[in-house]
């Protein structure tokens, strides 16, 4: 039992460490391309990935988001992004 529960406390303090480092990185879009024009509407990148240290082509990743709607429609994430 002591074991388990050793093991249980260190998969706990990894979880812990992940979750912080989510929550205190911000938004992985915030870079190398300036975004800070566009109006941001989701609430975090969570699921997405950081963009390319040196990216060969210029693209966008365009959402729809529908203020009347819970998380911005029945599609989004809690987070805004689309499944």
């Amino acid at each position: 039992a002591a074991d388990d529960l050793a093991e249980a406390d260190r998969y706990g303090s990894i979880m812990g460490e992940k979750a912080l480092k989510i929550l205190q990185t911000g938004f992985s879009s915030a870079g190398p391309v300036d975004i800070s024009s566009l109006t941001r509407v989701a609430k975090s990148d969570f699921g997405l990935y950081p963009q390319p240290g040196k990216p060969l082509f210029k693209g966008a990743l365009a959402q729809i988001y529908v203020r009347s709607q819970p998380y911005g429609g029945s599609d989004k994430s809690s987070n805004g992004h689309r499944y």
